[in-house]
Protein backbone atom coordinates (compact mmCIF):
# COMPACT_ATOMS: atom_id res chain seq x y z
CA UNK A 1 0.00 0.00 0.00
CA UNK A 2 1.31 3.46 -0.92
CA UNK A 3 2.52 5.69 1.89
CA UNK A 4 0.69 8.83 0.79
CA UNK A 5 1.71 12.37 1.67
CA UNK A 6 -0.51 15.40 1.17
CA UNK A 7 0.61 17.91 -1.45
CA UNK A 8 1.71 20.26 1.33
CA UNK A 9 3.61 17.47 3.11
CA UNK A 10 5.27 16.47 -0.18
CA UNK A 11 6.64 19.99 -0.54
CA UNK A 12 7.78 20.13 3.10
CA UNK A 13 9.65 16.82 3.13
CA UNK A 14 11.96 18.15 0.44
CA UNK A 15 13.46 20.30 3.17
CA UNK A 16 15.51 23.40 2.52
CA UNK A 17 16.12 23.71 -1.21
CA UNK A 18 19.67 24.52 -2.24
CA UNK A 19 19.80 27.78 -4.16
CA UNK A 20 21.37 27.99 -7.59
CA UNK A 21 24.51 30.01 -8.08
CA UNK A 22 24.38 33.48 -9.63
CA UNK A 23 25.61 34.91 -12.90
CA UNK A 24 25.83 38.45 -14.23
CA UNK A 25 23.96 39.19 -17.43
CA UNK A 26 22.93 42.23 -19.47
CA UNK A 27 19.64 43.77 -18.42
CA UNK A 28 18.43 43.60 -22.02
CA UNK A 29 18.69 39.79 -21.84
CA UNK A 30 17.13 39.38 -18.40
CA UNK A 31 13.44 38.93 -19.26
CA UNK A 32 11.90 36.13 -17.15
CA UNK A 33 15.13 35.57 -15.20
CA UNK A 34 15.14 35.64 -11.38
CA UNK A 35 17.02 38.30 -9.41
CA UNK A 36 19.82 36.78 -7.31
CA UNK A 37 20.44 39.73 -4.99
CA UNK A 38 18.42 42.80 -4.02
CA UNK A 39 18.74 45.55 -6.62
CA UNK A 40 19.07 48.90 -4.85
CA UNK A 41 18.70 52.24 -6.59
CA UNK A 42 21.86 54.36 -6.57
CA UNK A 43 19.91 57.54 -7.39
CA UNK A 44 16.55 59.24 -7.25
CA UNK A 45 14.11 58.73 -10.11
CA UNK A 46 13.16 61.13 -11.51
CA UNK A 47 16.46 62.85 -10.69
CA UNK A 48 14.80 66.30 -10.54
CA UNK A 49 11.36 67.86 -10.20
CA UNK A 50 9.84 67.86 -13.69
CA UNK A 51 6.70 69.02 -15.43
CA UNK A 52 4.13 66.40 -16.36
CA UNK A 53 2.33 68.74 -18.79
CA UNK A 54 2.93 71.34 -21.46
CA UNK A 55 1.99 74.64 -19.86
CA UNK A 56 3.33 77.25 -17.45
CA UNK A 57 5.39 76.82 -14.28
CA UNK A 58 3.93 79.05 -11.57
CA UNK A 59 3.49 79.54 -7.87
CA UNK A 60 0.25 77.75 -6.95
CA UNK A 61 -0.75 80.56 -4.58
CA UNK A 62 -0.80 82.98 -7.53
CA UNK A 63 -3.64 80.95 -9.10
CA UNK A 64 -6.00 80.79 -6.15
CA UNK A 65 -9.48 81.90 -7.21
CA UNK A 66 -8.72 81.60 -10.93
CA UNK A 67 -11.55 80.44 -13.20
CA UNK A 68 -12.66 80.71 -16.81
CA UNK A 69 -14.89 83.66 -15.89
CA UNK A 70 -12.28 85.24 -13.63
CA UNK A 71 -8.78 84.40 -14.97
CA UNK A 72 -5.57 85.39 -13.20
CA UNK A 73 -3.01 87.38 -15.21
CA UNK A 74 0.71 86.69 -14.76
CA UNK A 75 3.71 88.19 -16.53
CA UNK A 76 5.60 85.81 -18.85
CA UNK A 77 9.20 85.51 -17.62
CA UNK A 78 10.71 83.03 -20.11
CA UNK A 79 10.64 79.40 -21.24
CA UNK A 80 12.19 76.07 -20.17
CA UNK A 81 12.81 73.39 -22.79
CA UNK A 82 13.41 69.68 -22.25
CA UNK A 83 17.02 68.87 -21.46
CA UNK A 84 18.05 72.32 -20.23
CA UNK A 85 18.60 73.68 -16.74
CA UNK A 86 16.28 76.65 -16.01
CA UNK A 87 18.19 79.93 -15.77
CA UNK A 88 15.42 82.01 -14.24
CA UNK A 89 13.58 81.70 -10.95
CA UNK A 90 9.81 82.14 -10.90
CA UNK A 91 8.87 85.10 -8.72
CA UNK A 92 5.49 86.15 -7.38
CA UNK A 93 3.18 87.15 -10.22
CA UNK A 94 5.32 85.40 -12.89
CA UNK A 95 4.96 82.35 -15.14
CA UNK A 96 7.55 80.47 -17.21
CA UNK A 97 6.47 78.41 -20.22
CA UNK A 98 7.49 74.77 -19.83
CA UNK A 99 7.35 71.53 -21.83
CA UNK A 100 6.40 68.05 -20.58
CA UNK A 101 9.46 66.43 -19.00
CA UNK A 102 11.39 69.68 -18.54
CA UNK A 103 13.06 70.56 -15.23
CA UNK A 104 11.02 72.79 -12.96
CA UNK A 105 12.51 76.26 -12.40
CA UNK A 106 13.20 77.42 -8.87
CA UNK A 107 10.33 79.23 -7.21
CA UNK A 108 7.62 77.32 -9.11
CA UNK A 109 5.62 74.63 -7.35
CA UNK A 110 2.92 73.72 -9.91
CA UNK A 111 2.17 73.73 -13.63
CA UNK A 112 -0.92 75.19 -15.32
CA UNK A 113 -1.92 73.05 -18.31
CA UNK A 114 -1.69 74.80 -21.67
CA UNK A 115 -5.41 74.31 -22.41
CA UNK A 116 -6.35 76.46 -19.39
CA UNK A 117 -4.25 79.43 -20.51
CA UNK A 118 -4.41 82.24 -23.01
CA UNK A 119 -1.64 84.61 -24.08
CA UNK A 120 -2.59 88.28 -23.57
CA UNK A 121 0.06 90.73 -24.75
CA UNK A 122 3.28 90.12 -22.78
CA UNK A 123 1.53 88.04 -20.16
CA UNK A 124 -0.59 84.93 -19.78
CA UNK A 125 -4.04 84.39 -18.30
CA UNK A 126 -4.66 81.31 -16.15
CA UNK A 127 -8.22 79.96 -15.99
CA UNK A 128 -7.84 77.23 -13.36
CA UNK A 129 -6.74 77.31 -9.71
CA UNK A 130 -3.87 74.98 -8.80
CA UNK A 131 -2.71 73.20 -5.67
CA UNK A 132 0.99 72.89 -4.78
CA UNK A 133 2.77 70.08 -6.69
CA UNK A 134 -0.08 69.77 -9.23
CA UNK A 135 1.12 68.42 -12.60
CA UNK A 136 4.65 67.90 -11.27
CA UNK A 137 6.66 64.69 -10.80
CA UNK A 138 8.78 65.27 -7.71
CA UNK A 139 12.38 64.15 -7.42
CA UNK A 140 12.50 60.58 -6.12
CA UNK A 141 8.73 60.18 -6.56
CA UNK A 142 9.21 56.98 -8.58
CA UNK A 143 12.04 55.57 -6.46
CA UNK A 144 14.42 57.07 -3.94
CA UNK A 145 18.15 56.56 -3.65
CA UNK A 146 19.01 53.46 -1.52
CA UNK A 147 15.49 52.05 -1.97
CA UNK A 148 15.11 48.39 -3.03
CA UNK A 149 13.77 48.30 -6.58
CA UNK A 150 13.70 44.51 -7.07
CA UNK A 151 14.07 41.93 -4.30
CA UNK A 152 15.89 38.63 -4.65
CA UNK A 153 13.69 36.00 -6.28
CA UNK A 154 11.78 38.57 -8.35
CA UNK A 155 11.02 37.48 -11.92
CA UNK A 156 12.13 40.15 -14.39
CA UNK A 157 9.32 41.66 -16.49
CA UNK A 158 9.31 44.17 -19.34
CA UNK A 159 8.54 47.09 -17.01
CA UNK A 160 11.41 46.05 -14.73
CA UNK A 161 13.84 46.25 -17.64
CA UNK A 162 12.58 49.77 -18.35
CA UNK A 163 13.03 50.85 -14.72
CA UNK A 164 16.53 49.35 -14.52
CA UNK A 165 17.53 51.14 -17.71
CA UNK A 166 16.13 54.40 -16.35
CA UNK A 167 18.42 54.05 -13.34
CA UNK A 168 21.45 53.38 -15.52
CA UNK A 169 21.68 49.73 -14.44
CA UNK A 170 22.86 47.75 -17.46
CA UNK A 171 23.94 44.48 -15.79
CA UNK A 172 22.36 42.48 -12.97
CA UNK A 173 22.96 39.27 -11.06
CA UNK A 174 20.41 36.54 -11.69
CA UNK A 175 20.17 32.93 -10.58
CA UNK A 176 21.50 30.39 -13.04
CA UNK A 177 18.77 28.37 -14.70
CA UNK A 178 18.28 25.00 -12.92
CA UNK A 179 19.04 22.15 -15.30
CA UNK A 180 16.26 19.58 -15.12
CA UNK A 181 16.85 16.17 -16.68
CA UNK A 182 13.89 14.32 -18.19
CA UNK A 183 14.15 10.54 -18.52
CA UNK A 184 11.19 9.12 -20.49
CA UNK A 185 10.59 5.44 -19.76
CA UNK A 186 8.32 2.81 -21.23
CA UNK A 187 8.48 -0.16 -23.60
CA UNK A 188 5.54 1.30 -25.50
CA UNK A 189 7.02 4.77 -26.15
CA UNK A 190 8.32 5.99 -29.52
CA UNK A 191 9.53 9.35 -30.84
CA UNK A 192 6.82 11.72 -32.16
CA UNK A 193 8.17 11.57 -35.73
CA UNK A 194 7.55 7.80 -35.91
CA UNK A 195 4.25 6.18 -36.80
CA UNK A 196 2.97 4.00 -33.94
CA UNK A 197 2.53 0.30 -34.49
CA UNK A 198 0.08 -1.78 -32.52
CA UNK A 199 0.58 -1.17 -28.78
CA UNK A 200 2.88 1.86 -29.23
CA UNK A 201 2.26 5.52 -28.35
CA UNK A 202 4.21 8.66 -29.11
CA UNK A 203 6.11 10.33 -26.28
CA UNK A 204 4.28 13.47 -25.15
CA UNK A 205 5.60 13.98 -21.64
CA UNK A 206 9.18 14.87 -22.61
CA UNK A 207 7.88 17.77 -24.67
CA UNK A 208 5.20 19.06 -22.31
CA UNK A 209 7.64 18.81 -19.38
CA UNK A 210 10.35 20.62 -21.34
CA UNK A 211 7.93 23.48 -22.03
CA UNK A 212 6.82 23.65 -18.38
CA UNK A 213 10.45 23.67 -17.22
CA UNK A 214 11.31 26.56 -19.54
CA UNK A 215 8.21 28.45 -18.49
CA UNK A 216 9.17 28.39 -14.82
CA UNK A 217 12.76 29.43 -15.49
CA UNK A 218 14.59 26.11 -15.80
CA UNK A 219 16.60 24.49 -18.58
CA UNK A 220 15.34 21.08 -19.74
CA UNK A 221 17.88 18.31 -20.37
CA UNK A 222 15.91 15.62 -22.23
CA UNK A 223 17.24 12.06 -22.49
CA UNK A 224 16.33 9.46 -25.09
CA UNK A 225 13.48 7.05 -24.36
CA UNK A 226 14.63 4.05 -22.35
CA UNK A 227 12.96 0.68 -21.90
CA UNK A 228 11.66 -0.65 -18.59
CA UNK A 229 15.00 -2.08 -17.56
CA UNK A 230 16.31 -1.49 -13.99
CA UNK A 231 20.01 -1.59 -14.93
CA UNK A 232 19.61 0.94 -17.76
CA UNK A 233 17.35 3.14 -15.63
CA UNK A 234 19.89 3.25 -12.82
CA UNK A 235 22.69 4.15 -15.26
CA UNK A 236 20.59 6.94 -16.80
CA UNK A 237 19.67 8.37 -13.40
CA UNK A 238 23.36 8.49 -12.44
CA UNK A 239 24.19 10.19 -15.74
CA UNK A 240 21.34 12.65 -15.27
CA UNK A 241 22.49 13.49 -11.74
CA UNK A 242 25.93 14.32 -13.13
CA UNK A 243 24.48 16.64 -15.78
CA UNK A 244 21.51 18.27 -14.07
CA UNK A 245 20.34 19.83 -10.82
CA UNK A 246 17.10 17.82 -10.71
CA UNK A 247 15.85 14.63 -12.37
CA UNK A 248 12.36 13.78 -13.61
CA UNK A 249 11.59 10.18 -14.54
CA UNK A 250 8.57 10.33 -16.81
CA UNK A 251 6.42 7.22 -16.61
CA UNK A 252 8.53 5.81 -13.80
CA UNK A 253 5.67 5.59 -11.33
CA UNK A 254 2.96 4.12 -13.53
CA UNK A 255 1.28 0.92 -12.37
CA UNK A 256 3.47 -1.36 -14.45
CA UNK A 257 6.77 0.32 -13.57
CA UNK A 258 6.17 1.59 -10.04
CA UNK A 259 7.98 -1.21 -8.20
CA UNK A 260 10.86 -1.11 -10.68
CA UNK A 261 11.39 2.63 -10.31
CA UNK A 262 11.01 2.58 -6.54
CA UNK A 263 13.59 -0.21 -6.27
CA UNK A 264 16.07 1.65 -8.48
CA UNK A 265 15.62 4.94 -6.63
CA UNK A 266 16.04 3.17 -3.28
CA UNK A 267 19.31 1.59 -4.43
CA UNK A 268 21.00 4.85 -5.43
CA UNK A 269 24.16 5.63 -3.46
CA UNK A 270 23.45 8.32 -0.84
CA UNK A 271 19.85 8.26 -2.03
CA UNK A 272 16.73 8.33 0.13
CA UNK A 273 13.11 7.85 -0.93
CA UNK A 274 11.08 10.59 0.77
CA UNK A 275 7.62 9.47 -0.27
CA UNK A 276 6.11 6.59 -2.21
CA UNK A 277 2.92 8.41 -3.16
CA UNK A 278 1.09 11.73 -2.94
CA UNK A 279 -2.56 12.29 -2.01
CA UNK A 280 -3.33 14.08 -5.27
CA UNK A 281 -5.67 13.20 -8.10
CA UNK A 282 -4.49 12.70 -10.74
CA UNK A 283 -0.92 11.77 -9.79
CA UNK A 284 -1.18 9.47 -6.76
CA UNK A 285 1.83 7.15 -7.48
CA UNK A 286 4.37 10.00 -7.55
CA UNK A 287 7.73 9.04 -6.01
CA UNK A 288 10.08 11.64 -4.52
CA UNK A 289 13.69 10.90 -3.58
CA UNK A 290 16.82 12.84 -2.72
CA UNK A 291 20.32 11.90 -3.84
CA UNK A 292 22.74 13.99 -1.84
CA UNK A 293 21.19 17.45 -2.35
CA UNK A 294 19.55 16.71 -5.69
CA UNK A 295 15.88 15.80 -6.02
CA UNK A 296 14.60 12.95 -8.18
CA UNK A 297 10.92 12.71 -9.06
CA UNK A 298 9.29 9.53 -10.34
CA UNK A 299 6.32 10.99 -12.21
CA UNK A 300 3.21 9.26 -13.56
CA UNK A 301 3.16 8.31 -17.21
CA UNK A 302 -0.28 9.64 -18.06
CA UNK A 303 -0.06 13.12 -19.67
CA UNK A 304 -2.67 14.88 -17.52
CA UNK A 305 -1.23 13.40 -14.32
CA UNK A 306 2.32 14.42 -15.10
CA UNK A 307 1.38 18.00 -15.98
CA UNK A 308 -0.71 18.53 -12.86
CA UNK A 309 1.89 16.96 -10.54
CA UNK A 310 4.52 19.17 -12.17
CA UNK A 311 2.43 22.28 -11.58
CA UNK A 312 1.59 21.53 -7.96
CA UNK A 313 4.87 19.98 -6.71
CA UNK A 314 7.74 20.13 -9.22
CA UNK A 315 7.33 23.75 -10.36
CA UNK A 316 7.37 25.18 -6.79
CA UNK A 317 10.56 23.18 -6.19
CA UNK A 318 12.30 24.55 -9.29
CA UNK A 319 11.25 28.07 -8.34
CA UNK A 320 12.53 27.59 -4.78
CA UNK A 321 15.97 26.91 -6.29
CA UNK A 322 15.86 30.54 -7.43
CA UNK A 323 14.33 31.85 -4.18
CA UNK A 324 11.03 32.44 -6.00
CA UNK A 325 7.41 31.38 -5.67
CA UNK A 326 4.80 30.37 -8.20
CA UNK A 327 2.49 33.07 -9.51
CA UNK A 328 -1.02 31.75 -8.95
CA UNK A 329 -4.00 33.58 -10.41
CA UNK A 330 -7.43 32.73 -9.02
CA UNK A 331 -10.79 33.69 -10.50
CA UNK A 332 -14.29 33.07 -9.12
CA UNK A 333 -16.89 31.31 -11.28
CA UNK A 334 -20.19 29.49 -10.89
CA UNK A 335 -20.02 25.72 -11.37
CA UNK A 336 -22.01 24.47 -14.38
CA UNK A 337 -22.76 21.04 -12.93
CA UNK A 338 -22.20 19.00 -9.79
CA UNK A 339 -18.85 17.22 -9.47
CA UNK A 340 -18.21 14.42 -7.01
CA UNK A 341 -14.88 13.39 -5.54
CA UNK A 342 -13.73 10.61 -3.24
CA UNK A 343 -12.24 11.81 0.04
CA UNK A 344 -8.58 11.25 0.84
CA UNK A 345 -6.98 12.92 -2.18
CA UNK A 346 -6.75 16.55 -3.25
CA UNK A 347 -8.33 16.51 -6.71
CA UNK A 348 -7.76 18.96 -9.55
CA UNK A 349 -10.54 19.06 -12.13
CA UNK A 350 -9.94 20.70 -15.50
CA UNK A 351 -12.54 23.35 -16.32
CA UNK A 352 -13.40 25.61 -19.24
CA UNK A 353 -14.61 29.14 -18.48
CA UNK A 354 -17.54 30.68 -20.36
CA UNK A 355 -19.51 33.88 -19.90
CA UNK A 356 -23.26 33.21 -19.83
CA UNK A 357 -25.78 35.99 -19.24
CA UNK A 358 -23.12 38.19 -17.70
CA UNK A 359 -21.85 35.49 -15.32
CA UNK A 360 -18.64 33.49 -15.49
CA UNK A 361 -19.35 29.75 -15.61
CA UNK A 362 -16.88 26.91 -14.89
CA UNK A 363 -17.61 23.85 -17.03
CA UNK A 364 -15.90 20.61 -15.86
CA UNK A 365 -14.04 18.70 -18.57
CA UNK A 366 -13.00 15.06 -19.02
CA UNK A 367 -11.18 13.75 -15.93
CA UNK A 368 -9.22 10.89 -17.54
CA UNK A 369 -5.52 10.88 -16.63
CA UNK A 370 -4.48 9.95 -20.17
CA UNK A 371 -6.56 12.75 -21.68
CA UNK A 372 -4.24 15.63 -22.56
CA UNK A 373 -6.78 17.30 -24.87
CA UNK A 374 -8.85 18.20 -21.81
CA UNK A 375 -5.85 20.27 -20.68
CA UNK A 376 -5.67 21.90 -24.10
CA UNK A 377 -9.31 22.95 -23.74
CA UNK A 378 -9.01 23.91 -20.07
CA UNK A 379 -8.75 27.50 -18.83
CA UNK A 380 -7.99 26.43 -15.29
CA UNK A 381 -8.15 23.92 -12.47
CA UNK A 382 -10.85 23.49 -9.86
CA UNK A 383 -9.45 22.18 -6.59
CA UNK A 384 -11.57 19.74 -4.57
CA UNK A 385 -10.07 19.62 -1.04
CA UNK A 386 -8.82 16.29 0.28
CA UNK A 387 -11.64 15.84 2.78
CA UNK A 388 -14.43 17.09 0.50
CA UNK A 389 -16.84 14.95 -1.50
CA UNK A 390 -17.19 17.46 -4.33
CA UNK A 391 -18.98 20.69 -5.28
CA UNK A 392 -22.60 21.42 -6.16
CA UNK A 393 -24.03 22.82 -9.39
CA UNK A 394 -24.43 26.61 -9.11
CA UNK A 395 -21.86 26.87 -6.31
CA UNK A 396 -19.29 29.69 -6.53
CA UNK A 397 -15.85 28.11 -6.86
CA UNK A 398 -12.27 29.28 -7.19
CA UNK A 399 -10.55 28.40 -10.44
CA UNK A 400 -6.76 28.49 -10.71
CA UNK A 401 -6.04 29.86 -14.15
CA UNK A 402 -3.84 27.74 -16.42
CA UNK A 403 -1.91 29.86 -18.88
Amino acid sequence: MLELKTVEEARKILGKIKLMGAETIEVTKSLDRFVATDIISSEDLPPFDKSMMDGYAVKAEDTFGASEENPVSLSLAGEVRIGEVPKKEVKKGEAIKINTGAMMPKGANSVEMLEYTEIKGRGVELQKALTPSENIAKRGEDIKKEEVLLATGHRIRAQDIGALSGLGITEIKVFKRPKVAIIPTGDELIEPKRKPESGQIRDMNTYSLSAQIRKCGGEPVPFEIIKDNPRILKEKIKEALSKADMVLISGGSSVGTYDLTLKVMSSLTQGKVLTQGVAIKPGKPTIIAKVREKIVFGLPGNPASVMIVFRKIVEPTILAMMNAKARIRIINARLARTVTSSTGREEYIRVRLEEQEGRLIAIPLHRGTANIVSLVKADGLLKIPRLSEGAEKGQMVEVELWD
